[in-house]
């Protein structure tokens, strides 16, 4: 009885289903403030990404709570903008540059966070993914849940922000800045977000309309792409590298964005497709005529020209 009034009363209600969240992660980050504090580590970026994994792994715990690992979809987004701020707390590069890069990555954490929040139903909704990686895999479920979709995400989200670290933490001892390096940096990832933002808002009009249910989105961006939302966030991931360049000619670090591409390439997109190709009649048809990211210059084109 108790499960049935929570069912209703609470998770079948978006808006305490958000508030649940809100107080879900601010336990979490205040569990990673006081673990960064008092944590025995003299190295500042072991230390960040202890408290990292520390608040995920309170997440985690509440999903397991509410049985729901949607929980922690806002938190590739939401972490960002709670640990750059601290990097240049403790590093103190308060410059133009460095605040404008905060900037960049607390707009895209907003934005990217605004969106999901548009999409969230309430407690009660689960991500198709999750949903589909339990049935497949009901005796692994336990592993690929708090492996695959919990610290799998935050590692990669962490090692996107490993130039950021380096960004800052040169600032003190650079003598120059590549002015023009970080004009294009910033075109790249204020343009990442742009079309992150356009391709999600494009979406989500067109599945408002109920004549496009089981329809596929060809319209503006998915005209010539079949994932123009993936290619923005790609290009803001690369950006902070880019950014990170500026400064120092620090090359290992294209491991950083690299990692994420490959999460996109790997596992999100071939997901998506699969799922398209399934349930969207003519999906196939589609593909042929679309790239895979880039929102411009289909392959009819290219072969036209």
């Amino acid at each position: 009885n108790n499960g049935d009034y929570m069912n209703k009363k609470y998770r079948n209600n978006k808006s305490i289903s958000v508030l649940i969240i809100v107080l879900i992660y601010l336990v979490a980050f205040v569990g990673a403030f006081f673990s960064f504090q008092y944590i025995p580590i003299d190295n500042l970026i072991l230390k960040f990404l202890v408290s990292d994994l520390i608040a995920t792994s309170i997440v985690y715990l509440f999903s397991l709570i509410f049985r729901n690992p949607s929980i922690y979809d806002p938190y590739w987004s939401v972490a960002p903008m709670v640990i750059v701020p601290f990097i240049l707390w403790h590093t103190g590069s308060y410059q133009f540059f460095s605040i404008f890069v905060l900037a960049l990555v607390e707009l895209w954490g907003l934005r990217l966070t605004i969106n999901w929040l548009i999409s969230f139903k309430n407690l009660n909704s689960i991500d198709w993914r999750y949903v589909q990686l339990k049935e497949k895999h009901p005796k692994l479920w336990p592993l690929l849940n708090i492996l695959g979709i919990c610290y799998l995400p935050t590692l990669v989200v962490f090692l996107g922000l490993m130039p950021i670290f380096a960004y800052f933490s040169t600032f003190a001892t650079a003598t120059s800045i590549n002015i023009l390096g970080f004009i294009l940096s910033a075109v790249i990832g204020l343009g990442g977000v742009i079309i992150e933002g356009v391709a999600d808002g494009q979406m989500l009009k067109f599945k408002k309309d109920p004549n496009n249910v089981g329809k596929i989105n060809q319209t503006g961006l998915w005209k010539n792409s079949r994932h123009p939302n993936y290619f923005g966030e790609i290009a803001f991931w690369i950006s902070l590298f880019l950014f990170s360049m500026t400064i120092s000619n620090r090359w290992v670090l294209l491991f950083c964005p690299l990692i994420v591409f490959l999460l996109f390439a790997f596992i999100s997109i071939p997901m998506m497709e699969k799922r398209q190709l399934a349930n969207k009649k003519g999906y196939d048809e589609y593909k042929k005529k679309t790239n895979l990211l880039l929102p411009i210059w289909p392959p009819q084109e290219k072969t036209n020209k």
